[in-house]
């Protein structure tokens, strides 16, 4: 038993070791397809994926009823999460959508649809509310359309609702998105396997034999003898 794990480690060992030599000896291939992928994934990115910008808010939402009317603390729980959840599904409609695009000029509410997201941060009264445009100050104006009118919009529908912004929206310092780093990563890596595959088939179509060992290896047969290498003087 001991014998075959040694054999085994030892296969695992030259396999290694042949591994290294096929990096080392391919090593300009890899670098260089690398460098070249990395730098046209960084270039296309850059040129072809656009920028976003991300501002958002947090609304605390609940409703003014009588907390005796809630026979106990687990039902009101269970009830203000239904009117969270309820008050969330009321500002994704299409009425909310033009309220909220007839406050922002050359904005329609496909606009507005396409970059909200809202949701119900988990086992809270708030709602999160993040939109992402390829402009910092368009995202910024319709955060504060939003924090300026969910409301009152809100309001007319339950006169019992009560709405605050938590968390006021700002203007975006950076881009979110894309991640040039990591697009640059990923094209630097295809590139090193680009390079490993020229590698391995440079291997596998090379058929020149360059040393008495590789003529052992592919030939059964006795080497009779052998011409020294010469150098000059």
């Amino acid at each position: 038993m001991h014998e075959k794990e040694k054999n085994e480690e030892t296969l695992g060992i030259d396999f290694l070791n042949e591994v290294l030599k096929f990096c080392l000896k391919n090593i300009i291939w890899i670098l260089i397809i690398s460098m070249v992928c990395g730098g046209a994934a960084f270039g296309l990115t850059k040129k072809f994926v656009p920028e976003k910008f991300v501002s958002q808010l947090k609304l605390y939402a609940s409703a003014n009823y009588l907390t005796e009317d809630i026979a106990s603390a687990n039902t009101e729980f269970t009830y203000t999460k239904s009117i969270v959840e309820t008050y969330n599904a009321v500002l994704q409609t299409n009425d909310y959508f033009d309220i909220v695009s007839k406050d922002i000029e050359g904005v329609s509410r496909a606009d507005v649809i396409n970059s909200v997201g809202m949701s119900v941060i988990e086992d809270t009264n708030l709602l999160k509310i993040t939109i992402t445009t390829d402009s910092a100050d368009l995202s910024l104006k319709i955060a504060d359309a939003i924090a300026k009118t969910a409301g009152q919009f809100i309001g007319d529908i339950d006169e019992n609702a009560i709405i605050k912004v938590v968390e006021t929206p700002e203007k975006a310092t950076k881009a979110s998105a894309p991640n040039i780093l990591l697009y640059t990563l990923i094209g630097a890596l295809v590139g090193a396997f680009i390079g490993i595959a020229i590698g391995l088939l440079r291997e596998i179509t090379d058929t020149k034999l360059r040393s008495e060992d590789q003529l052992k290896e592919r030939y059964d047969f006795p080497i009779l003898s052998s011409i020294p290498e010469f150098t000059q003087q």
